[in-house]
Parts: structure tokens; sequence; C-alpha cells
């Protein structure tokens, strides 16, 4: 018997084949293939302001640092140095 195959699955055979054509090409030519480059992210940061932040803004400041973190758009001692602040920054309130 013979299996079906999704549209789905045919999709990403074919994403994966140009992927490796490109590459192939890439390497014949000599060049790497083009390296997109994130921008940095800013620090984390609740607010200049002394007060701590609302329960929405630190839900988002978190969100914000634990995506950046999963990432790897920033490292683990930048990741723990902005936890940090952010956690002195609940307290102070």
């Amino acid at each position: 018997m013979a299996g079906r195959t999704t549209f789905a699955k045919l999709q990403r055979e074919k994403a994966k084949k140009a992927k490796a054509e490109a590459k192939r090409q890439a390497r014949s030519i000599g060049d790497a293939p083009p390296v997109v480059e994130e921008p940095k992210p800013q620090p984390v940061d609740a607010g200049s302001s002394s007060r701590p932040p609302s329960p929405q803004e630190l839900l988002i400041l978190v969100e914000r640092l634990q995506s950046d973190y999963e990432n790897g758009r920033i490292s683990d001692e930048e990741y723990e140095e902005q936890k940090m602040h952010l956690f002195e920054r609940v307290n102070a309130g």
C-alpha cells in the first residue's frame, strides 16, 4: 500500500532542496551564505522612575528578557544581570 504524501510535507521537502541548492551555489562561487544579523537587544528596563513596574509592565519585561535569552541574543551574564535588576525594582516598591 502506497503512503499518501501531504502537501505540507511536499513543501518542506521542496524548501529543504532549495536551501541545499543555494548553499551549493554559494560554495561553488566561494561566497558564504548571507548572514542575517539581528539587532542587539536593548537592556530590559522597567522605566526610569523609582516606582516598581506594574504587573503588566513586569510581565512584558520578563517575556522580552526570556525571549532574548532563549534566542541567544543575550549571554548568560547579561540575562542574570538584567533579571536581578528587575527583581530589585520589584522589591523596591
